[in-house]
């Protein structure tokens, strides 16, 4: 059952599927991949942070924080099919804030 749809970063969804609430053998799976591949680092932060610039949404913010860019390329990459396009100053300040909790 749907309760909410809202984006999730993968340490949200990682914190949800610990907490045990769908035993499926797909949310074990996920659980298991999620672990890996997800970092227990200031996700919250960097998700508040990022919201500081106006242009982003929540679902490109979530994105941008799910795969940390390295560079403008990378930035690029992850907003290609959105409606979005950041001025190289916003681009170079995403990444600065991005930089700041690698």
């Amino acid at each position: 059952m749907i309760k909410n749809m809202q984006p999730l970063t993968l340490l949200e969804v990682r914190e949800l599927l610990e907490k045990g609430e769908q035993e499926t053998t797909a949310a074990k799976k996920t659980l298991e991949y999620l672990k890996k591949f997800s970092k227990k680092e200031q996700k919250a932060e960097l998700v508040r942070a990022l919201s500081e610039i106006p242009k982003l949404k929540i679902n490109q913010i979530v994105k941008i924080a799910d795969f940390m860019p390295e560079t403008h390329s990378d930035l690029r990459v992850l907003l290609v099919g959105e409606e979005i396009t950041l001025e190289e100053n916003e681009a170079e300040k995403t990444l600065e804030i991005v930089n700041k909790f690698r």
